[in-house]
């Protein structure tokens, strides 16, 4: 099978959460014996012309097809203009496409600008989206929140996964419990504003000598400043990859995401796949997961709700620091990219075979 993968993954590259899911994806389907490749459009230094192409026009995207002849064609994202000449041009040659949300179907990212949305979609999105042979969630939760359920009714749920490490030796818990964070600098839908009012009671309250919190991630604007208003009770530590990553979730003693809006977050698995329990909102469409295979803790958006749950987890994990550790190894490898693309072959082949 020819995989061709479309995505944007805007300025930052591979700092982009879609660049993670879309490569490694696209890698396992080749190692599974598919020939798979990426199109962008947007020019950085990802592209190799070989794996990842360069496309920025339908002229550009129209020599790949010519050459590649993929048998289905997969959109990572929304709200690009490129889709709908390309998938156009998929029409008139009979070539199936698949569109996947990462989130941006939601009822939540639907109020960032919804005006020029709403006018965008009943011009252009709908009919891209409504032409589309299957639209898919990487949960059952994004779907219930998904506000093109109407337009296309054929959907697929196909998770994100995760390389699970072999042999994880977790760093032990010393003098402090460390609450990490490890996503983009987000302000406002990371929650990071309602995170910083529970540091703040529970530094008023002198929990500083029993946790410390530690963030990780590229500065999506210069909020990132704020973290730096704590002293050592907060440390931000910027962007982190490969083994620096891999230290970081094995020294945390829990991971903590309140985001306010999500598709399935990377930094779950990642964080599960090293035993690391997590703490989330029901907003990351992951809090019954973790609820149900007992890999953490769920919280509401509130100061209130997560200093409760940071001091539950502190006794537990006092207790024991290694609780979680089994559940969370487990519930990661039922997600590892090689289960995930075996999946999504089956799904795939299936597309081909309906659109003849």
């Amino acid at each position: 099978m020819k995989i061709l993968h479309i995505a944007y993954f805007g300025k930052v590259g591979k700092l982009n959460g879609i660049y993670e899911a879309v490569s490694c994806l696209a890698t396992t389907q080749a190692n599974l014996g598919n020939e798979a490749k990426i199109a962008i459009t947007t020019e950085q230094s990802v592209v190799d012309e070989q794996f990842i192409y360069y496309t920025p026009t339908i002229k550009e995207f129209k020599h790949l097809l010519d050459s590649y002849r993929p048998d289905i064609v997969v959109f990572n994202s929304l709200y690009e203009i490129q889709q709908i000449t390309f998938s156009h041009l998929l029409r008139k040659r009979n070539i199936p496409y698949i569109l996947v949300f990462h989130g941006g179907a939601s009822k939540d990212n639907a109020k960032k600008g919804w005006l020029k949305k709403k006018i965008a979609n009943i011009l252009l999105f709908d009919w891209f989206i409504h032409k589309a042979k299957a639209v898919v969630y990487l949960s059952k939760n994004e779907y219930e929140k998904s506000v093109f359920k109407r337009i296309n009714r054929h959907y697929h749920i196909l998770p994100n996964g995760v390389n699970v490490p072999k042999n994880v030796t977790r760093h032990e818990i010393k003098d402090k419990m460390n609450i990490t964070f490890l996503s983009r600098i987000d302000y406002y839908g990371k929650g990071i504003d309602v995170l910083l009012e529970a540091v703040r009671i529970l530094q008023q309250e002198g929990w500083a000598d029993r946790i410390e919190f530690n963030f990780y991630g590229n500065k999506y604007d210069d909020s990132y400043k704020l973290l730096l208003e704590y002293g050592d009770f907060v440390k931000y530590h910027g962007f982190v990859a490969g083994e620096d990553k891999a230290e970081a979730l094995k020294r945390a003693s829990l991971n903590i995401l309140p985001s306010r809006s999500e598709g399935m977050p990377m930094t779950i698995l990642e964080a599960l796949s090293y035993g690391c329990p997590c703490m989330v909102t029901r907003m990351t469409n992951m809090a019954d997961l973790i609820k149900d295979d007992h890999c953490g803790w769920v919280i509401d958006l509130t100061a209130e709700s997560i200093v409760k749950t940071i001091k539950e987890a502190y006794s537990e994990l006092k207790e024991n620091p290694n609780k979680y550790y089994s559940n969370c190894r487990n519930t990661a490898l039922r997600y590892s990219w090689d289960n995930v693309a075996k999946e999504s072959l089956k799904f795939y082949n299936k597309i081909i075979k309906e659109n003849g």
